[in-house]
Order: structure tokens, then C-alpha cells, then sequence
């Protein structure tokens, strides 16, 4: 379906879901600096916070600060999974971390990636239960 079709919640998941795919065909390779990895997966919450506000009618301003979007989130009364602080950890990767050379552990970016992909799941399951 083309994007002028799709509402922007949609639009969000559709691009969270291109950031996950790119970290999981690049997560193995060696030529790829992890700070790269933990830009994409801090994307890919960024734009599942920001859909689940937008599906919930939340308004919110132009920001990377993942604190900021689930601390909205909840402000909405909206529930989000458990493990939302820990993802929102990522936060210093939006900006800061793609000019700098970061050493983190790439055995970390797997659980960030995995929990990423449980927020992502969390995420398409509220348009499945959303009343008709």
C-alpha cells in the first residue's frame, strides 16, 4: 500500500519495521560500528513510541528523547510494556552517538534488539484489539 494511503501510526510502524530489518541483516557484521546498531534500534523505538501516540491521538512535539515520549505515553494514561525504561535508554543515540565512537557491547544491541522487537509486536497488537 502506498504511504499517502497509510494514516501516520501506520507510517511510524511501516519505518520502525525497515529499522528493525536493517539491524537484524547488520547486527554480524564486523564492518558495521555498533554506535550504528544502537542508532537504528533507538530509531525503531522512537517511531513505536510516536505511533502508539498518534494511534492513541496524542499529539506530541518533534523530539528523540524517548523519556519524554513514554513519559507522555503514560502521562495519556496509555499502559506500555514493562521493559520501556530500559529501551529508552537508547535515547543518547539519536543525536550525540552518531558523531562519536561509542564501545558498546554488541552482545547488548541483541537484547536491546529483542526487546525492541517485543515493544514493535506490543505496538501492531493495539490496532488488532482497537474497536471497530
Amino acid at each position: 500500500m502506498p504511504n499517502s494511503f497509510l494514516l501516520p501510526y501506520q507510517i511510524y510502524m511501516q519505518k520502525a519495521k525497515q529499522d528493525l530489518t536493517l539491524v537484524e541483516k547488520n547486527i554480524d557484521d564486523n564492518e558495521i560500528a555498533p554506535e550504528i546498531i544502537f542508532f537504528h534500534l533507538q530509531q525503531a523505538v522512537e517511531k513505536i513510541l510516536k505511533a502508539v501516540l498518534d494511534f492513541n491521538g496524542i499529539v506530541f512535539k518533534k523530539t528523540h528523547d524517548l523519556f519524554e515520549l513514554a513519559e507522555l505515553a503514560t502521562e495519556q494514561n496509555i499502559s506500555l510494556p514493562d521493559f520501556i525504561d530500559k529501551l529508552c535508554e537508547l535515547t543518547p543515540y539519536a543525536v550525540e552517538a552518531r558523531y562519536s565512537l561509542l564501545h558498546d557491547d554488541i552482545q547488548n544491541a541483541r537484547e536491546f534488539l529483542d526487546e525492541t522487537k517485543q515493544f514493535f509486536v506490543f505496538a501492531q497488537n493495539l490496532e488488532a484489539t482497537k474497536p471497530q
